[in-house]
C-alpha cells in the first residue's frame, strides 16, 4: 500500500519536471502552398515557385519524410528550444528538395513551436538575410528520385 502511494507521488513529480514532445512536421493538408499537387515536373515546380512567390517542395517530399529532420534539430538545438519554444532554423539536406524563386535548393527552413513544425524550401541567401541558424542533415539523401 505504501509503495503504491510513493509510486504515484514520484510519477507525478517526475511528470511535472519533464517534458514530453509530440512534435510532428506539418503535411501538405496543413500547409498546401509549399506542396504542389499532381505530377508536376521539376521545371514546372521551379516556374510555379517564381510565379506564386512561394517556395515549393519537389515530388516525394511530404511531411512524413520531413519528420526525419526533427531528431537532428532537437539534438543540435535542444537548449535553445527549451529557452524559447517558438524557433526558426534552417537545415541543409545535402540533396535538392525543392525550388525557391525558380532555383533548386537543398535547404529547408523549419519553424516550430514544439507541437507542430512547418517546413519550406529556402535559399542560402534567405538564410543569411533572416539570420537563421544553419545545420546539415543527411537523413533525406538518396530518398527522392530525380
Amino acid at each position: 500500500m505504501y509503495l503504491n502511494g510513493w509510486y504515484k507521488d514520484a510519477r507525478s513529480e517526475f511528470m511535472d519536471e519533464t517534458k514530453v514532445f509530440r512534435i510532428r512536421m506539418a503535411d501538405d493538408d496543413e500547409y498546401a502552398k509549399h506542396f504542389p499537387r499532381g505530377g508536376m515536373s521539376k521545371e514546372q515546380i521551379r516556374n510555379l515557385s517564381t510565379k506564386t512567390g512561394d517556395s515549393k517542395f519537389y515530388k516525394g517530399v511530404r511531411g512524413a519524410e520531413l519528420d526525419m529532420l526533427l531528431p537532428g534539430i532537437f539534438e543540435e538545438r535542444f537548449d535553445l528550444l527549451m529557452q524559447t519554444p517558438a524557433q526558426r532554423f534552417a537545415v541543409d539536406c545535402l540533396c535538392v528538395v525543392g525550388a525557391t524563386a525558380g532555383h533548386d535548393t537543398q535547404i529547408v527552413a523549419v519553424e516550430t513551436n514544439l507541437t507542430i513544425a512547418h517546413a519550406y524550401p529556402i535559399s542560402a541567401e534567405e538564410v543569411r538575410l533572416k539570420g537563421l541558424l544553419l545545420s546539415s542533415d543527411d537523413s533525406l539523401q538518396g530518398f527522392f528520385s530525380e
